[in-house]
């Protein structure tokens, strides 16, 4: 025996139509929702990128200073600091050329 169809004040496919446009509205706002996430999560991300660079460069500049501070003040005989010069056969480091010869 079919079951007869109930109709309301919106016609025989009123729900239908409705879930249509629920679904419809539901895909875009899921859509604006992801976007924003995703907009959200790619600005953290740059925020995040620079204070790395930042931490780096600060990192590196107390690195510099701390040689600078404590580094060889330059004085002659000191090992850890070596005398290059430009002679007319080339570089000379410590009197010593390429290879060790004098």
């Amino acid at each position: 025996m079919p079951m007869a169809e109930i109709e309301f004040e919106g016609g025989p496919h009123w729900s239908a139509r409705l879930m249509r446009t629920v679904r419809g509205s539901a895909l875009w706002l899921g859509t604006l929702v992801f976007t924003a996430l995703a907009v959200l999560a790619a600005v953290f991300f740059a925020m995040a990128a620079l204070a790395g660079i930042v931490i780096l460069a600060g990192a590196m500049a107390l690195v510099w200073l701390i040689f600078r501070i404590a580094g060889s003040g330059g004085r002659s005989g000191d090992p850890l600091v070596l005398d290059a010069r430009r002679g007319p056969h080339g570089w000379t480091v410590d009197g010593l050329g390429p290879f060790g010869s004098r």
